[in-house]
């Protein structure tokens, strides 16, 4: 496969999405789409191009409906939720700072 985004077909973008969803490291996903660690840190290096973005993108929504599940518990009284909440909530508030 050569390095550049333009030319990773759909199905290789769909997989990087999937695994990058799945919190699959970059080194696992290399392995599973079958290029070097290397050459698929290329592929991400570029952070407007479509490799990058599909990956940045698979884990945030993944992540996103994670913290929805947490908030969702915490505001039904689970107390483990209730503190992962509130260290989701002071990072939020210092990272606006």
């Amino acid at each position: 496969m050569n390095n550049s985004s333009a030319e990773v077909s759909e199905a290789i973008m769909q997989e990087i999405r999937d695994y990058a969803a799945l919190m699959f490291t970059r080194r696992e996903i290399a392995l599973i789409i079958d290029v070097s660690y290397d050459q698929f840190l290329d592929m991400l290096e570029n952070r407007g191009g479509d490799v990058y973005r599909s990956f940045q993108a698979s884990r945030l929504k993944e992540e996103a409906l994670i913290r929805r599940a947490v908030l969702d518990l915490a505001k039904a009284g689970s107390s483990p939720a209730q503190t992962a909440a509130l260290k989701l909530i002071e990072n939020a508030k210092l990272d606006d700072l």
